[in-house]
């Protein structure tokens, strides 16, 4: 529990400065082995929590074999190389200092995948099948053949997720495959059978649009979230025995506790009617720092530490927030910041200005002999505005908890000052707030870049 912990008087703050980057070369040698077609190169800063964003491109013709990038800024990157059918694709991870030039070696090898998809045990034929490289996060698609196969060209292995949809399926549905080295790879989904459907209304009847996100902790394949049609109905299939969580939101509607559900082995379909309530609705409008509009940005009304509603802005910023008395209205754009204010009981509109979000805080918490501490979550106070931690899913704000070397790394958030509580458990951050909490151990006034905190802190025995 780190409200046992005391902190250390030596807390550091370093402020990183913006320097000239200096360039280099990312080269590419590529062996072909026994494939002569054209290839598309993709180069990326390698992101290996995020999916890339490509930065350069350029076409290999079919009798070539090598390539250049540059000039480019020092760092880690991964070249993807392509191929014309979707699953031919490669990749390669490079570091480059500065000044420098170092070469990325790429080999296609003649490797081939068959891949099986079913649904209760039955081909699901013209399925989607989105491949996703869990080592790169690049991402390729492809659809079943009418036996419910994925055939051809392969050229990496790995562990790969795929999200499967249409083919009839009423959901999407994510699963794991690893596939070898070997010269023909095989993998075989069988999607249960096993169904959730439910109706989704209020005091006015169906509710159409409402998303509804179906959580479970079994192993196997994972569904996520679908939308209720014009009579208010949802279903998922792909669900194994045990017990799944469903939650709810749906614009102009207060959120409820989330809904439990328990699907035994000889059900199948596990139904539910779920009754939303209305809140107060408010006219909110979402504009950046220099007063324009900010369309697809989230916005969510909490009260004391729950989250009540959560909504998206339309084209001109607009949205329609459900709320209740003495609650405060947030705002997220898509590419990160925040906005807050506290609601007026009495305003029906309110305007919120997210900030531009320029910044990052890298938090290290430390034990006294310099060790990181992982898994420590993080109550952040921004602009005297506490940020529930069931708000933190839904906001621009990653990785608010430390990893295995202690570090947490808050990106996309605005200038401004910051004041952050460790924590290590559900129960000890309801604690703090319920104490209006104490004095932060971590309070620094962050400016635009990036921002650097060091704590070290000592566990009571």
């Amino acid at each position: 529990m780190f409200s046992a912990m005391r902190l250390v008087p030596a807390t550091c703050l370093v402020l990183a400065l913006s320097l000239p980057a200096a360039a280099a070369t990312v080269r590419v040698h590529i062996d072909r082995g026994p494939y002569t077609g054209p290839i598309e190169l993709q180069l990326a800063p390698s992101r290996p929590d995020d999916l890339p964003r490509w930065i350069s491109a350029q076409r290999v013709a079919a009798d070539a074999t090598d390539a250049a990038f540059g000039p480019v800024a020092a760092g880690a990157y991964i070249v993807l190389a392509s191929g014309p059918q979707p699953l031919q694709r490669a990749t390669a991870k490079v570091v480059v200092g500065a000044d420098d030039t170092r070469q990325a070696k790429i080999v296609i090898p003649q490797r081939s995948v068959d891949g099986r998809i079913s649904l209760g045990g039955k081909p699901l034929a013209g399925a989607s099948v989105r491949i996703q490289s869990e080592a790169f996060n690049w991402s390729t698609e492809t659809v079943t053949d009418a036996d419910g196969a994925i055939r051809g060209p392969m050229w990496e292995a790995g562990t790969f997720n795929l999200a499967i949809y249409g083919g009839g399926l009423p959901s999407l549905v994510r699963w794991g495959v690893t596939l070898g080295r070997e010269p023909k790879a095989t993998f075989s989904v069988d999607i249960p059978a096993r169904r959730i459907r439910g109706v989704i209304v209020d005091d006015r009847g169906p509710v159409e649009g409402a998303l509804v996100i179906l959580r479970s902790k079994l192993p196997g394949p994972t569904n996520v979230r679908t939308r209720t049609g014009k009579d208010g109905v949802f279903e998922y299939v792909g669900i194994r025995p045990g017990k799944h969580t469903l939650d709810v939101i749906s614009n102009g509607h207060l959120l409820g506790d989330p809904i439990d559900v328990e699907a035994r082995a000889d059900d199948a379909v596990v139904e539910r009617r779920i009754v939303l309530a209305r809140g107060t609705p408010r006219n909110v409008t979402v504009v950046d720092q220099h007063g324009s509009p900010v369309a697809d940005a989230l916005v969510a009304c909490t009260s004391e530490s729950s989250v009540r509603s959560v909504g998206r802005t339309d084209d001109a910023g607009r949205a329609v927030l459900a709320t209740t008395d003495d609650s405060i209205a947030w705002a997220a754009p898509a590419d990160g910041s925040i906005g807050v204010v506290r609601l007026d009981r009495e305003t029906s509109a309110v305007k919120i200005t997210a900030a531009r979000a320029a910044s990052s805080l890298n938090v290290h918490i430390l034990s006294t002999d310099g060790k990181g501490i992982p898994n420590v979550m993080l109550l952040m106070r921004y602009n005297g505005f506490v940020i529930p931690p069931a708000l933190q899913q839904f906001l621009p704000i990653r990785n608010a908890t430390t990893n295995d070397e202690g570090q947490a790394m808050l990106t996309h958030i605005p200038a401004g000052v910051w004041e952050i509580w460790p924590y290590s458990s559900t129960e000890e951050s309801e604690a703090l707030i319920a104490s209006a909490l104490p004095l932060a151990p971590i309070n620094i006034n962050v400016v635009t870049g990036e921002n650097e905190v060091t704590v070290h802190v000592r566990k009571n025995r």
